[in-house]
This record gives C-alpha cells, sequence and structure tokens, in this order.
C-alpha cells in the first residue's frame, strides 16, 4: 500500500467532491486527522462539506434509524458498523450514524477507527457534548489521559452537569495515579 502525503490526501478528497462522492472526501480528510488532529487544511475542508451538506440536508428515515439502534441495543457491534457505513454515503452528515458507528468501533476495540469517528463527529458538531466524552472514552483506552481530560473538561464546559464525563475524568485520573 502506497503513504499519501497529506497534500495529496487533500488533491483527493478535493476529486471526490468534485464528482459529488463527499463519502469518500470526507474519509480522505479523516485519514489527515487521525494522524495529524489539528490539520487546519483539512478541518477546514470538513467545514466546508458540512456547510454544504448542511444545505442539501436529508433526514434519515425512520425505519432505518429503528433498525440500526436496535441493532445496537443488542450488541451486533460488527453489523452496526459495517450497516452504518453504507449509510453513512448517502447521509454523510448523520450524527446517529456516526455516533453508532463509531461507538460500535469502539466495542470491537477498533481503537483508531473509533478515534477518527468521534473526531468527525466533534466537526460536524462542535457543541455536542457526547462526541467530546466518547472521544476521551477512547483515548483514555489508548493510554494517552491527557489528551482525554482535554475531552472530558470539554464536554464538562459544554454541560456542567454531563455525570458520565464527570465519572469518566475520575476514572482517567485515578488511572494516572
Amino acid at each position: 500500500m502506497s503513504y499519501l502525503s497529506v497534500d495529496q490526501k487533500l488533491k483527493k478528497a478535493q476529486s471526490f467532491t468534485r464528482k459529488g462522492k463527499i463519502a469518500e472526501a470526507i474519509e480522505q480528510l479523516q485519514q489527515i486527522l487521525s494522524d495529524f488532529h489539528k490539520n487546519k487544511r483539512a478541518e477546514a475542508a470538513i467545514a466546508k462539506l458540512n456547510e454544504r451538506d448542511n444545505s442539501q440536508l436529508r433526514a434519515l428515515p425512520s425505519d432505518i434509524t429503528k433498525r440500526i439502534t436496535s441493532m445496537y441495543t443488542n450488541g451486533q457491534f460488527t453489523k452496526v458498523a459495517e450497516y452504518a457505513e453504507q449509510l453513512i454515503k448517502k447521509f454523510p452528515s448523520s450524527l446517529l450514524l456516526w455516533n453508532l458507528k463509531s461507538s460500535s468501533e469502539f466495542r470491537l476495540n477498533q481503537l483508531e477507527k473509533a478515534e477518527a469517528g468521534f473526531r468527525f463527529i466533534n466537526q460536524l458538531n462542535p457543541n455536542y457534548p457526547d462526541g467530546y466524552n466518547s472521544l476521551g472514552n477512547v483515548l483514555r483506552s489508548l493510554s494517552r489521559f491527557d489528551e482525554a481530560i482535554e475531552n472530558y473538561e470539554k464536554t464538562i464546559s459544554l454541560n456542567p452537569n454531563h455525570f458520565h464525563a464527570l465519572y469518566n475524568l475520575g476514572l482517567t485520573f485515578h488511572s494516572i495515579g
């Protein structure tokens, strides 16, 4: 497998965007953010795609929502991750799909994929506290405690009564010792 530079991945994402392949463009940009968490060009490109997509926002049909949430509730994490991956191509800005996909990847111990997904969720909606809390959980599992603490603190800044973030912050401090 050949290595693509950041510039090559950005060009590839632009090409996908021109062809209307938004999910593929987002995947390229996510790969950049997975390797370089604060890459401004990738963040700006995602924001631009989100603005474009929000203007053409399509709602996730309720039957699909019920089906995929039921699969998740029943612990079918592999199926959820695969199904969400397919659906994201049609609904690239669906927080629910990204959250279920990333949460399933976390449960399957696919931590790098889960991290990239939760980072993208935070790009989609920077005011969604659960995205930061979930990212904190992934980072804590990767023993990246300082980053986990930052995400829990961000969650708490958005929702001071977020019980799970407060609890997870305590667990993280306990892990550090």
